[in-house]
C-alpha cells in the first residue's frame, strides 16, 4: 500500500528520486550475491557511504571524481548486466520516504542516512573500468 503522505485523491502515489548529475552517481545492485565484489572492486563500503536498500538489493551512491579528457559521466552510464546498473549521467534512483510497488514496503537508507553529495567518497575512472570488465556486457562471470 502506498504512503498515505505520497497519494493523490485518486489513489495514484508518487515517488521520491535522486537523478545521477554533477559527479553523483549510484551503483545499484540486485543480486546479494554480488555485494562483496562490488564492494571490492569499487572500493564502496556501506559503512562509510550512503546506501538505499530496496525490494532485493543495495544502491552505493558515489562521486565521480574529475574525469581525464575524452570522458565524462555518460561514458560510464549504463545497465552493465541484469542485476548490476551503474547509474552515472542523467538516471534517477528512488530513495526513501517512497513505497516500493512490488512489495509495498517502504526503501531505507543505511546507518549514514543522506550524506551530502561533497562527502560522498569518489570512485576512480580505473575502478569503474574494472566494474565493467567484470559485469560489463560482454564480461564473463
Amino acid at each position: 500500500m502506498a504512503n498515505p503522505a505520497y497519494s493523490t485523491k485518486d489513489g495514484a502515489h508518487w515517488e521520491v528520486g535522486i537523478v545521477a548529475r554533477n559527479g553523483v552517481s549510484f551503483i545499484d545492485v540486485d543480486d546479494p550475491g554480488e555485494v562483496t565484489a562490488i564492494e571490492a572492486i569499487t572500493g564502496l563500503n556501506q559503512q562509510w557511504t550512503t546506501v538505499k536498500f530496496g525490494q532485493k538489493g543495495v544502491t552505493y551512491f558515489f562521486r565521480l571524481p574529475q574525469l581525464p579528457d575524452g570522458l565524462n559521466a555518460r561514458s560510464y552510464n549504463q545497465r552493465v548486466r541484469n542485476k548490476v546498473d551503474l547509474l552515472t549521467w542523467h538516471a534517477q534512483t528512488v530513495v526513501p520516504p517512497s513505497i516500493h510497488t512490488k512489495t509495498g514496503r517502504p526503501y531505507r537508507w543505511g546507518a549514514l542516512g543522506l550524506l551530502p553529495a561533497n562527502q560522498l567518497p569518489e570512485v576512480s575512472p580505473d575502478r569503474l573500468d574494472a566494474l565493467l570488465v567484470r559485469y560489463g556486457p560482454q564480461a564473463q562471470a
